[in-house]
């Protein structure tokens, strides 16, 4: 079993209390929304979970089956969908899945045409990304992190940039994490991506 713990965790910047003593716990097929208002510090505790940024203090651990996930071998365990995350211009989309799956040297992946067509990309796998629209990226982004199988999945944001239909697949996604053993964390200040978590974090008032 996989199992996302933090332990009050805060954060600063220059001074400012970003993350005050927040504590967080996630395990296979269990879902936690982390919700607050803008500024509220819900991508920089995202960032934390996958060690993109370091806490001021508090502690985080990974699990599998009760033993601690070294943080070198972290990146075989989780995908991330964040807007932030930027995509390389001048390759494809098919070359990015290709390019990722290679980097983490993915046994078992999903085929990545199937990716594309899950996320109706695949007329445009062969196109460039500098060409594509906001809406894409995003689509694109999720075929990204689903093509290394991951076991922990974290949204920053997760219908950020879609349209209806867009937003449609995510969901389906999200519904999807119990029944695929995924261990899903995501942040958002949309209400009705709520019903898709078993455990809210509300960073403005604590956990619920």
């Amino acid at each position: 079993m996989i199992t996302v713990q933090a332990d009050n965790i805060c954060k600063n910047y220059n001074r400012q209390n970003v993350l005050n003593n927040i504590s967080l716990f996630a395990s296979e097929k269990y879902s936690v929304a982390i919700t607050g208002k803008n500024g509220s510090g819900k991508s920089t505790l995202i960032k934390i979970l996958t060690r993109f940024v370091t806490p001021t203090s508090g502690r985080i651990f990974h699990y599998d089956n009760n033993f601690l996930i070294q943080p070198e071998k972290l990146n075989n365990y989780f995908s991330i969908v964040a807007p932030y995350l930027m995509l390389y211009e001048e390759l494809t989309a098919l070359e990015h899945l290709r390019f990722v799956k290679k980097l983490k040297n993915i046994n078992n992946a999903p085929s990545e045409v199937e990716l594309l067509k899950q996320f109706s990309l695949f007329e445009s796998g062969n196109k460039k990304v500098g060409s594509f629209s906001s809406g894409m990226i995003q689509r694109l982004r999720y075929c990204i992190a689903l093509i290394s199988n991951p076991k922990i999945l974290l949204l920053d944001e997760p219908t950020s940039n879609l349209d209806s239909e867009g937003e449609d697949l995510v969901y389906s996604l999200m519904k999807s994490a119990k029944k695929n053993n995924i261990t899903l964390i995501f942040a958002t200040n949309h209400k009705r991506d709520l019903k898709y978590a078993d455990c809210l974090i509300d960073l403005d008032e604590g956990a619920k």
